[in-house]
């Protein structure tokens, strides 16, 4: 006679590997999906699943949302910043532009120069 104990292993065992069939076929339509969204994806279809649950599969499985590459700076000390700037036309108009600047230190004593990568520079 088997004991509960296997049964509710077994039980549990299934869930789990079509908890982690969903997760990873809903990772692989959506990549830009956190573990948040897919959680709130599963439970929307039906699944009782905790978030801790979903958070533990996501990273068994080595899933990852995509990073953004960040610019890979050429020489040493160099550094870059990103900055939105927005003005008023005088017509009302609003507007917004990126600046991307990038900083670098010379070799005679950290002075520092920059250079507009849009924009008018300065």
């Amino acid at each position: 006679m088997i004991g509960g104990d296997v049964v509710n292993w077994a039980q549990h065992a299934l869930f789990e590997g079509a908890v982690i069939w969903d997760v990873c076929t809903l990772a692989a339509q959506h990549p830009r999906w956190g573990v948040p969204r897919l959680h709130w994806r599963l439970q929307r279809d039906g699944w009782l699943v905790n978030y801790k649950r979903v958070e533990r599969l996501y990273r068994l499985e080595g899933l990852a949302v995509p990073r953004v590459p960040r610019p890979i700076a050429v020489g040493p000390n160099e550094t870059w910043s990103l900055d939105f700037v927005s003005d008023q036309l005088a017509s009302g108009r609003r507007f917004r532009i990126s600046s991307k600047r990038r900083y670098t230190a010379r070799a005679d004593g950290g002075t520092q120069r920059s250079q507009y990568c849009r924009g008018t520079p300065r």
